[in-house]
Order: structure tokens, then C-alpha cells, then sequence
């Protein structure tokens, strides 16, 4: 937990001084930490040796810095300015209300299953989410393409 939570805050300072430069849009670094926590969950559901449950902190950490460096810069990204504060309080309520519908399943998941089917099910919505803002990009690319090639024409 040390070492995973030393990560997250070294993610956290460090992650303004390059993301800049890469050039990625907030929704691709917000998927960046998103996924590698998965990938964290998905290593420690299937190992358990000392040595990987170092390397799944780090990579856990990692991500987690990166959630919550560009978690509040996704929502402004499509969301005009003067409607962020709705927006805002929409995204909460709705978090609030998957939190208490869905907590008690996991509860009764962690409860009924072994440790390895409660991380896989908590990852199936990050998979989903992962899955569904991709198609969004493809469709957004090829909107984008259609309409230089109509200005082209």
C-alpha cells in the first residue's frame, strides 16, 4: 500500500510536466490510468507472488495518479463553460447513485466468490467504458474525415 500510494503521488506532481508535451487529449490519459489499474487488478487476480504484487502496486498506483490527475478535465472537454457546474453535479449525482445501487452487489460478489471474481467483475465496467469511448473516437475520427472531405471537394 506504501509503495502504491508513493506512486500515485509521484504520477500526480510529475503527470503536468509531460503530458503537454505529448499531446493527448484528457480523455485519453483519464483511459490511460483507468486501464492500467485494470491491468493491475487483472495481474493480481491471476498471480500472487510477493514480486508481482509489487509490480501490480506500482502499476495500480500509477494508474491511480493519472485518474485523479484528469478525472475533473474530462467533463470540461465537452461541456461548455457555462454549464460545467450542472454537468458537474450530474456526474456526482449519477456516481452517487451507481455507488449505492452497485456497492451492495459487490458486496455480495466479495462475499459469495473468491477474491479473483470480485476484481475481474469490479474491471468489466472499466473494460465497457474503455470499449464504448473507443468506438466514440472512431466515430468522431470518421465524422471529422467526411466533413475535410466535403470542404476539400
Amino acid at each position: 500500500m506504501s509503495l502504491l500510494a508513493g506512486i500515485d503521488i509521484c504520477v500526480r506532481f510529475c503527470v503536468p510536466l509531460f503530458a503537454g508535451r505529448i499531446g493527448w487529449d484528457n480523455n485519453s490519459f483519464f483511459l490511460l490510468g483507468v486501464m492500467s489499474m485494470a491491468m493491475g487488478r487483472v495481474v493480481l487476480a491471476t498471480c500472487q507472488s510477493y514480486y508481482v504484487v509489487l509490480l501490480v502496486a506500482v502499476m495500480i498506483g500509477f494508474g491511480k495518479g493519472f485518474r485523479t490527475v484528469f478525472m475533473a478535465l474530462v467533463i470540461p472537454t465537452h461541456v461548455p463553460l457555462h454549464k460545467l457546474p450542472g454537468a458537474t453535479g450530474i456526474q456526482l449525482l449519477t456516481a452517487g447513485i451507481v455507488y449505492f445501487s452497485f456497492g451492495p452487489v459487490v458486496g455480495w460478489i466479495k462475499d459469495n466468490a473468491s477474491t479473483a471474481v470480485t476484481l475481474h467483475c469490479l474491471n468489466i465496467f472499466t473494460w465497457l467504458t474503455a470499449l464504448s469511448w473507443g468506438i466514440m473516437k472512431y466515430i468522431a475520427s470518421r465524422k471529422q474525415k467526411d466533413k475535410e472531405e466535403v470542404l476539400n471537394a
